[in-house]
């Protein structure tokens, strides 16, 4: 199953185009710098949750 999140960074600007390698294990999601193995962001995904509304436009 592919899931599509919105994954926000603390600092945008320093993270455009940032090579990033995402880490799950159940519903803990790390987002970690490809590079330096600096972590950005930790998320917890929400299974109530609705991250892609199949809505038509």
């Amino acid at each position: 199953m592919i899931w599509r999140i919105p994954v926000f960074l603390p600092d945008w600007n320093r993270a455009v185009r940032t090579h990033v390698i995402l880490l799950a294990q159940d519903l803990e999601v790390r987002v970690v710098n490809a590079v330096t193995g600096e972590p950005l962001r930790e998320l917890t995904i929400d299974t109530n949750k609705d991250y892609q509304p199949r809505t038509p436009k």
